[in-house]
């Protein structure tokens, strides 16, 4: 036997195990000896134990509870034995895989434990729907006898109590005879009286009716006066409101038409100031036009009679030459257009009429 099997590692009892995934490796090599030694991250396992001190709940890899593991099972074997503290290194890696290969025993356990449970409940699922089934035909067996029974027991029921009320109606018709002869007279008396206190009553209620009423059609008549004196009122003011908008309007559109109007006026007289000017103006130079001419010709009789035949009498001076500048700016201002009248001086005025030599 070897040392493994002398002294086995203590198997952990886990109670709950929230990811039991293992990883199958294979045959350690030595570079895979000396990278078991580290913990690796995945998976995990959670385990909670019950000790001394109370109930601990640890989660930890698979390769990190297996090395722990081993640990506190060394310990403990070297406080025990301390011959097996000279264990060599390659003995603690075949300790290290017989624990990764007792796990990978225990989680294939588990899983098949599962299974099993799994089947159970199962089977236990499928025996309940079969001894319910059972139970409902038993129940619909029993209520349907007892449905029968029952019926038969209510006729029998039913006809004792028909006969009963036949005899039990029998006895109170009689009696009723004999007490409907007193309650009538009792009530004969007392229709006499109800009577006599209703006409009391309808004639008080009549005359609190007509009080009522009177006072509600005075309430209403003085609501009545109200309403329509506020809306005389309302009607008042808002006919006293119209008016002096209107007369407000009518004195805005006065307003605006003499100012419109007087506008008018002003451009009416502007306009005819300009054109009396530019008349005058006009008939200025018409003179001047025809003293020069009526000057120049008898100058041209005197000084050569052989020319006496070119003397023309006064009148409307047409020269032959083209029009001047100033000449057609007359003629704009009195044509209506824009323009602006140039008065010539006397020297131009005299020189202006000369035929060119």
């Amino acid at each position: 036997m070897s040392k493994d099997e002398e002294n086995p590692l203590p198997t952990p009892t886990p109670v709950e195990t929230i990811d039991s995934t293992i990883e199958h490796t294979s045959t350690p090599n030595k570079e895979s000896r000396k990278s078991s030694r580290r913990i690796s991250k995945s998976p995990s396992m959670t385990t909670i134990t019950v000790d001394d001190n109370g109930v601990s709940i640890s989660s930890q890899s698979v390769r990190e509870q297996t090395f722990n593991l081993w640990l506190e099972g060394k310990k403990n074997m070297q406080k025990s034995n301390p011959l097996i503290s000279s264990i060599s290194s390659q003995s603690a890696d075949v300790i290290i895989n017989t624990g990764y290969v007792r796990e990978t025993v225990f989680q294939n356990w588990l899983a098949e434990k599962e299974q099993n449970l799994v089947r159970r409940e199962r089977m236990k699922r499928v025996q309940l729907y079969e001894r319910q089934k059972l139970v409902d035909a038993e129940l619909s067996l029993r209520q349907n006898r007892s449905k029968s029974s029952f019926d038969n027991w209510c006729k029998e029921k039913d006809s004792k109590i028909i006969v009963e009320k036949k005899r039990i109606a029998k006895e109170i018709r009689n009696k009723e005879v004999e007490e409907t002869l007193k309650e009538e007279n009792k009530q004969i008396a007392a229709n006499l009286i109800y009577n006599a206190w209703v006409e009391q009553s309808d004639k008080k209620r009549v005359a609190i009716v007509k009080k009522q009423r009177q006072a509600v059609l005075e309430k209403q008549k003085s609501k009545q006066e109200l309403e329509e004196s506020k809306k005389t009122e309302a009607e008042k003011v808002y006919n006293a409101w119209r008016i002096q908008k209107d007369a407000n309007l009518r004195e805005t559109v006065r307003e605006r038409r003499d100012t419109e109007i007087k506008k008018q006026r002003v451009v009416i007289e502007k306009k005819k100031e300009q054109a009396a000017s530019a008349i005058r103006a006009y008939d200025a130079w018409l003179e001047c036009k025809e003293e020069e001419k009526y000057s120049l010709n008898e100058l041209n009789r005197i000084l050569s009679p052989s020319l006496a035949w070119k003397w023309k009498p006064p009148g409307p001076y047409i020269p032959d030459y083209p029009r001047s500048y100033q000449t057609r700016e007359m003629d704009n201002l009195l044509n209506g257009r824009r323009g602006q009248l140039h008065v010539t001086t006397a020297k131009h005025s005299a020189t202006a009429g000369q035929p060119d030599h």
